[in-house]
């Protein structure tokens, strides 16, 4: 390798490029070596911009970087729009218990990115990206539990929830510390190691199931036990000594007469789901305040049916949210940012909230498998590999016309089938995860990209830009519960929502990569990594014996604590990563 010399071959584990090499053996080795330097997205990124010229290199990483902000973007509002809804569908269709519910299917919709983000850095290419995996759900771990919960106990103290808040602290940090054993166990990751985060995962539901159970239950027998005593003492008495007694105490009635469950504490933050009207949108059969007339559209003039479908179709497709373009000036720039993101999501992803539309679902029966299709093939699915490409769209495309042809004979214009409903929230359920899951692995594609051409390892890029993208959303939704009064929902869902992601993020992705590889899977745990997991298992540790000490209150000098945390935590991941500190351990490419 000296004097510029390349050898295209030399390191077949990472994509490690020695800074003297010339571009053209950059571009080479590249080139040779995909399954190390690309992401298994559909874009070369990394031999896009090795095989330019400096000039070009420089306006393709810029033009790049912006594409990966579109893409987080696209991401968020998948997740959003499209895929929590169409869970909300599929809960309520199946008449699913809120209780399991919580922790099992809305608990995945609010962490899909991360997770689908996990999934594409492994299972995405033939070389998994382990570090970019772990460095993205650690990190934004580490970031929700120090930046997110310090910047909520600085904004105003509170008292936090016991129960909840003592269980999912612990399982947390049982949780990390399961995963140090795993990664430090040896150089390959077994099947019984990635079964193991999903065995911790159904205990988890399990005690969370059982506990609001339990909860719910004693609440109501209470409640009996009051009315019943209330009523006895009632009778015992004339009605004017009972009034009379009770007028000069408000506290009491109110006591008799709030909701049972009142002292119940929110313990997941499903506020953007239930707050999108998705749940009473689909219990009432269609969207809130939506009148659709009856008049049957066959009975108008030929080019008066053209303009009411078309008029019908571009109501069901209109991407800006009349509730945003109603608000200040950013709301309104940031609606038609994401304009033409959900113009292209409605137009290939069925949403269960929609009114009904015979026109878009007649685009559906088209769009749904050509996507589906492309999805598939980036997936690495072997079904169709015998299917020449052409005839896989042109067979798509068939697929496409026999539904397309029942939606036009049987159903109507303007009243909605009955199994629209449940199938348009099954159907994007599965759209929604072809979409985060292709956009997932874009985003790997440049984040590898930038890894190659600045040299920072896979952790460093998932620690920040993955983990920094996918919990800035949390960060602002939080602080602003906070300053509303409700900070108890948001400590919940910041110690809640990176276990969840951390126990599925990494169980499903590795369990799929051993089961593919048909045995384990070499890693490297790199010095940055154990950084990572140190300083998550200090956060969680010094928070509950913080919490404990404080009985249970949260001081702005605890929020304090927390962000100069973080700040030691970035300080020392970067000695780590130049090699300052604990210089000589392996390699942060993994």
């Amino acid at each position: 390798m000296n004097n510029g010399t390349c050898y295209l071959f030399d390191n077949l584990t990472t994509c490690d490029i020695p800074r003297n090499w010339t571009a053209d053996c950059r571009c080479d080795y590249v080139t040779a070596n995909p399954d190390l330097c690309e992401g298994g997205g559909y874009i070369f990124y990394t031999t896009m911009v090795s095989c330019q010229d400096p000039a070009t290199r420089g306006l393709l990483l810029a033009g790049f970087i912006i594409w990966l902000l579109i893409l987080f973007l696209a991401i968020t509002v998948a997740a959003d729009a499209f895929f929590s809804p169409n869970i909300a569908g599929i809960v309520s269709y199946l008449k699913i218990s809120e209780n399991i519910a919580g922790v099992t299917f809305m608990a995945f919709g609010n962490g899909a990115p991360d997770i689908f983000a996990a999934m594409a850095s492994v299972v995405g290419s033939d070389t998994p990206k382990v570090g970019l995996a772990v460095g993205g759900l650690v990190g934004a771990g580490i970031f929700v539990t120090t930046v997110v919960v310090g910047s909520m106990m600085l904004v105003k103290p509170f008292e936090v929830m016991r129960r909840p808040l003592m269980r999912d602290i612990c399982f947390y940090l049982f949780s990390v510390l399961f995963s140090a054993f795993v990664f430090l166990y040896s150089d390959f990751l077994y099947l019984w190691e990635t079964v193991g985060f999903l065995v911790i995962y159904a205990i988890f539901a399990a005690v969370v199931i059982s506990g609001r159970v339990i909860r719910q239950r004693t609440l109501k027998a209470k409640a009996n036990r009051d009315a019943k005593g209330a009523a006895a003492v009632a009778h015992s008495l004339p009605i004017s000594t009972v009034a009379g007694q009770l007028n000069g105490h408000p506290d009491i009635i109110n006591a008799l007469t709030r909701d049972d469950t009142a002292d119940e504490e929110p313990e997941w933050n499903f506020e953007p789901i239930l707050a999108s009207g998705y749940f009473s949108s689909i219990a009432n059969g269609g969207p809130a305040g939506h009148d659709r007339h009856e008049d049957d559209i066959t009975k108008l003039p030929p080019r008066t049916q053209f303009t009411a479908v078309f008029e019908d179709l571009l109501t069901a497709v209109f991407p800006i949210d009349e509730d945003e373009w109603q608000g200040n000036l950013v709301e309104r720039i940031f609606a038609i940012i994401k304009a033409p993101l959900i113009l292209i999501l409605k137009l290939t992803n069925p949403q269960a909230g929609n009114h009904w539309s015979k026109a878009l679902a007649v685009i559906h029966c088209f769009t749904c498998p050509l996507f589906a299709v492309a999805a598939a093939q980036q997936l690495g699915m072997t079904l169709f590999d015998s299917v020449p490409q052409l005839q896989l769209w042109v067979l798509s495309l068939i697929v496409g016309i026999i539904p397309a042809i029942l939606v036009l004979v049987f159903t109507s214009f303007h009243q909605e089938p009955r199994f629209f409903k449940p199938f348009s929230s099954f159907a994007g359920f599965l759209m929604a995860v072809f979409w985060i899951y292709s956009l997932a692995n874009e985003v790997v594609g440049v984040l590898q990209m930038v890894g190659v051409v600045s040299g920072l390892s896979h952790e460093v890029l998932g620690l920040t830009l993955l983990a920094w993208s996918n919990s800035l959303g949390d960060l602002v939704a939080d602080i602003a519960v906070a300053r509303r009064g409700f900070p108890k929902m948001g400590i919940s869902a910041a110690f809640g929502g990176p276990l969840f992601n951390l126990l599925l993020g990494v169980g499903m992705p590795f369990t799929i990569a051993v089961v593919r590889h048909g045995g384990p899977i070499p890693i490297i745990f790199s010095n940055v990594s154990k950084v990572l997991v140190a300083f998550l298992a200090l956060s969680l540790a010094s928070s509950l014996v913080l919490l404990l000490v404080q009985r249970f209150y949260a001081h702005r000098w605890h929020g304090a604590y927390l962000l100069a945390l973080y700040a030691a935590f970035l300080v020392v991941t970067l000695l780590v990563e130049l090699g300052v500190i604990f210089n000589g351990g392996p390699s942060d490419e993994s």
